[in-house]
């Protein structure tokens, strides 16, 4: 299908009433039911079933789904083929080819914490599959709540999949969801809330660097 023109690019940032409750795909109870024991938190020790975690990964990228409920500008750029895609936080960039092409082929492709992104428009909405993930990212953190339920850390590994929806709904206003799936630590896929952008006045984002030293909490306090 052809590059829809221009249809999400600019700067955006997540809405705050975005308020909606995510759901999980046949989940109806606690979210340790969700999470595989390995991967699974323990809130009053900051210590995994197994084994211990450190706090905050220090200045690691999230990847999306993450990225996009945290709540910091980003800037998409769009061109004939290809959606560029850049967080102010944590400041990274994904390339996305639009035209429904394969994934990198397997002798070029390894892990990173954005993954490999393939794309296509169905119709108004830009339909991104993405895999080959380092694992050393989060789905979520308890400030995230994936479900209302949630007091711990959602790890990941490397066999997670994530399919998300880009959807610009009118001309302030793009809309967001995914879809993660991780046969090593979710025991059933999990839906993302649909997370608003709205359309920001400026024309580029800014470069926020994160310095371990200071720490995450004061990195994401600086960002507002």
């Amino acid at each position: 299908m052809a590059l829809v023109p221009d249809a999400i690019r600019l700067i955006w940032r997540r809405s705050r009433d975005c308020t909606r409750p995510p759901r999980a795909l046949g989940w109806r109870n606690s979210r340790r039911r969700m999470t595989r024991p390995v991967y699974r938190i323990i809130p009053t020790t900051g210590t995994l079933d197994g084994g211990t975690l450190a706090a905050q990964p220090c200045c690691a990228p999230p990847a999306f789904p993450r990225a996009a409920m945290l709540g910091h500008p980003i800037q998409i750029i769009q061109s004939p083929g290809f959606a560029f895609v850049l967080t102010e936080a944590y400041p990274v960039y994904r390339i996305i080819p639009t035209t429904g092409r394969p994934h990198t082929a397997e002798q070029y492709l390894y892990p990173t914490y954005m993954g490999d992104s393939t794309a296509v428009w169905e119709g108004d909405t830009l339909v991104v599959d993405v895999v080959s993930f380092n694992g050393e990212g989060w789905l979520a953190s308890p400030e995230d709540r994936p479900t209302n339920a949630s007091t711990g850390v959602w790890l990941t590994s490397d066999a997670m999949h994530v399919v998300e929806r880009w959807r610009r709904i009118d001309a302030d206003t793009l809309e967001y969801q995914a879809r993660a799936e991780d046969e090593n630590s979710l025991t059933i896929p999990w839906e993302t809330p649909t997370v608003t952008f709205k359309r920001q006045t400026v024309d580029q984002i800014e470069e926020v660097l994160c310095r371990p030293e200071d720490g995450p909490e004061t990195y994401l306090s600086r960002l507002g």
